[in-house]
């Protein structure tokens, strides 16, 4: 086994004996953007135990949290319109502006999906055996 890692700017694989991972996932979805929160929550829809890491405190990736009225990069219709649907719902009920409401719409969706997400966390490295991803080291605010 070994884990592969960036370091200035090079990929850098290094032997390991042995690791023990904190908990066992199905897939982890790097970074809880417009695609990466769909991502999560169709992989959930579908069985599967998903771990959303985010590097930022919220879903929706820099356009949302950057406060952009049209993200998806312009995409009409399919899941993203329903999510507008409710995030609009709640924006005329709740908050003073829809991205607010399109985030917690996601973070909804993803955790009523059966998702999990490590907010303010930042994937590190990836253990592999093979070609076969095993595990990855992920900063969380805990630590590593």
């Amino acid at each position: 086994m070994y884990i592969s890692e960036v370091r200035n700017e090079r990929v850098i694989k290094t032997e390991i004996e042995s690791v023990v991972f904190d908990g066992q996932y199905d897939v982890l979805v790097s970074g809880l953007g417009t695609a990466g929160s769909m991502a999560a929550i169709m992989l959930a829809e579908n069985g599967l135990k998903v771990l959303g890491v985010e590097a930022f405190n919220c879903v929706g990736g820099t356009a949302t949290i950057g406060g952009l009225q049209t993200p998806y990069f312009d995409t009409p219709g399919g899941r993203y319109a329903a999510i507008d649907g409710v995030a609009k719902e709640h924006h005329r009920l709740h908050t003073r502006n829809i991205i607010e409401s399109r985030k917690l719409e996601f973070e909804r969706l993803i955790l009523q999906r059966g998702a999990q997400i490590w907010y303010e966390s930042s994937v590190l490295g990836i253990y592999m055996e093979h070609d076969t991803v095993v595990g990855a080291r992920v900063l969380t605010p805990e630590g590593i």
